[in-house]
């Protein structure tokens, strides 16, 4: 596949030949593969990057240099930069560069509902008695939609409104899923909420026929995942438990309705690609098990009693210019001495020097989830550009 000179031109034109910063192009995957596609590239193989994980960095809670990259483990955020130093120094050397950065922004919202279970093996790897809680989740669930402010992302993506959403929907269909509350019936014309089955740390158990893992590995850690129903198997399973014989599940909910969630989350299918509508990726996540009962709260010891909360998280991804200072004490191009000393936002004196960014313009004929449009710092000359 070909990227169209005028593409390469525009989104090219705003970094130069002597900077420092950084544009979509420099940016590379290590490791590719080549795949196919009946509607792309005429049915024809073409590269794609391939994720290959060599090393994590997250817990490092530093800014260091690694290849081809500076990596701010502390505000959270990662820098491009081709790692070189300037020559002629014979004592070392101290300088700033002004780099391209990427920063993740995330936030949580509380479901208010939380799994809970009992360690029942000797050796702490069996469990049992899993329950889906209400905390509040479901009793005091708001019935209004709280839809998210979409109105002007670049400036307020207002990721807790749309986490706050997720959390909603998925309280909501949950509460579907047990039977806790009605839907509105379109045919009947019967209005929802008639009915609300449930008190505050009431219980649901697992049925039989749902996935039953009885590890202590599947539960004894921080879980992230875009699948809003992931600790609910099969769907076929969790019943009220003062009367776990009977299928809750009349309302039909299923998988898709979960998936339905990240719509609302990240972007209304209807919303179009452009400079507007933001990247945002949205999921569940289950907390860090926290001990119930007395006892050290890092041993899973056989009768222990443990909650996980459930979060309904947003994250989206900016792009931005940082300033960042450099120190280098050797003389034989050894890099193992380049280090950071300092990050800090770029400063610029006024509107007129700030630098102008630009996304490509697909004339509103894909949707955000369509594809994934090129992005960049362009030149001024460019401003008025097609693309």
């Amino acid at each position: 596949m070909t990227i169209p000179d005028v593409i390469l031109e525009t989104y090219s034109s705003g970094t130069g030949d002597h900077t420092t910063v950084s544009n979509f192009f420099d940016i590379q995957w290590r490791q590719y593969v080549t795949t196919q596609d009946a509607v792309l590239n005429n049915g024809s193989a073409y590269l794609v990057g391939a994720y290959r994980n060599v090393q994590s960095l997250v817990l490092n809670n530093a800014t260091e240099v690694v290849e081809g990259l500076v990596v701010d483990s502390i505000k959270g955020g990662v820098g491009f930069r081709n790692h070189t130093v300037p020559p002629g120094f014979s004592y070392g050397v101290t300088w700033e560069e002004d780099l391209l950065f990427v920063e993740p922004e995330t936030v949580c919202v509380d479901t208010n509902l939380t799994l809970d279970y009992t360690v029942i093996s000797a050796n702490g790897t069996t469990i049992s008695d899993v329950v889906l809680t209400d905390r509040g989740g479901f009793i005091n669930l708001n019935q209004t939609f709280p839809e998210p402010d979409y109105g002007n992302p670049q400036v307020n993506p207002d990721l807790h409104g749309r986490a706050y959403t997720a959390a909603w929907l998925h309280n909501v269909y949950t509460a579907l899923y047990l039977n806790v509350t009605n839907p509105r019936n379109q045919t009947t014309g019967a209005l929802p909420w008639r009915y609300l089955n449930s008190v505050m740390n009431q219980t649901f158990l697992r049925g039989e026929s749902s996935w039953r893992s009885t590890s202590v590995a599947d539960f004894d850690s921080l879980v992230i995942t875009t699948k809003f129903s992931d600790y609910l198997g099969s769907m076929e399973g969790y019943t009220n438990a003062s009367n776990p014989g009977v299928n809750t599940n009349i309302f039909g909910i299923n998988q898709e309705n979960y998936t339905e969630i990240h719509d609302w989350c990240s972007n209304p299918s209807r919303f179009p690609a452009n400079i507007t509508n933001i990247l945002v990726g949205c999921g569940l996540m289950r907390g860090v098990p926290h001990r119930q009962d007395p006892g050290t709260p890092f041993v899973f010891e056989t009768g222990s009693k443990w909650s996980q909360k459930l979060f309904a998280c947003a994250s989206a991804v900016k792009a931005t210019i940082k300033t960042v200072s450099l120190t280098y004490n050797r003389t034989d191009g050894w890099f193992q001495t380049l280090a950071v000393t300092d990050i800090q936002d770029k400063q610029y004196t006024d509107e007129r020097s700030m630098p102008l960014w630009g996304v490509e313009e697909t004339g509103n004929r894909y949707r955000v989830s369509d594809l994934n449009p090129i992005w960049g710092l362009v030149s001024p000359a460019y401003q008025e550009s097609a693309n």
